[in-house]
């Protein structure tokens, strides 16, 4: 989301057994956020690695203040790590 000219993306994980009314829990996973020298607009693609390891990919949509990254995370059972 946008807040005060700065881009904020959040990486969620949706507790998808613990919902409620069609309302479902979720942990934070990470946040990204233009303020803190993060340029990019989203991230195009998530992928499961092994274990508890995923990858995520945002490329640089031919930006030049952009760069293509690669994310390489860890999540473990309470949500971070």
């Amino acid at each position: 989301h946008r807040l005060s000219g700065r881009l904020i993306i959040s990486l969620k994980k949706i507790l998808i057994t613990q919902c409620e009314n069609k309302l479902c829990s979720s942990d934070t996973l990470a946040l990204f956020d233009s303020r803190d020298g993060w340029k990019l607009d989203n991230f195009e693609g998530l992928t499961w690695i092994e274990g508890d390891r995923y990858l995520m990919v945002s490329d640089d949509n031919g930006n030049l203040f952009q760069k293509c990254l690669l994310v390489l995370f860890e999540v473990n059972g309470q949500g971070k790590k």
